[in-house]
């Protein structure tokens, strides 16, 4: 019997000391992990009313200031997208309060110009304001309101037009 438990011994040893070699595995290999996230560009864009003082036949004038807020590093570019309605390339109506503005009496033509009274026409995208974001809304620029002098034979009333302002970015 004792030549037995020898026997075991020695096999027992001998697969203690093989499970602790090193070498176990056939090979290593390594791969690498792909992180990516992704922050997406947004703008805004905000405009001041436009308050031009009481119309006399005498030319007038006021400004909107505009105001855009993009993301860190975003190019934008920001434009009117209404097209003139007064009969020339230039001219806008502002309407008064309550009509259509069909008849002469209801309307006040009036041109907006890119930030002074002698800038570029504002009109369908024609004058722009662009710039790059950064994070916080910064002052692009103004837009300028003209209504011209001489418009006679208008009916007393509030004159007024709501303009669309477009970013890209």
């Amino acid at each position: 019997m004792k030549k037995k438990s020898t026997l075991i011994t020695v096999a027992l040893s001998s697969f203690l000391n093989f499970s602790n070699s090193e070498n176990l595995f056939a090979g290593e290999t390594t791969a690498d992990i792909y992180a990516s996230a992704t922050i997406s560009s947004a703008c805004t864009i905000s405009a001041s009313t436009m308050t031009f003082a009481t119309y006399t036949t005498s030319e007038i004038t006021a400004s909107s200031d505009l105001t855009v807020n993009c993301s860190s590093g975003a190019t934008f570019t920001t434009y009117i997208t209404d097209s003139p309605d007064g009969g020339d390339s230039l001219s806008y109506k502002l309407i008064r309060y309550g009509t259509d503005g069909s008849s002469t009496a209801n309307y006040l033509l009036m041109k907006l110009k890119k930030n002074n009274n002698s800038g570029a026409a504002m009109t369908s995208g024609a004058a722009t304001f662009a710039g790059t974001g950064t994070g916080t809304g910064v002052s692009v620029g103004a837009i300028y309101g003209i209504v011209t002098a001489s418009q006679t034979g208008r009916s007393g009333g509030t004159f007024s037009k709501v303009y669309t302002l477009n970013i890209d970015y």
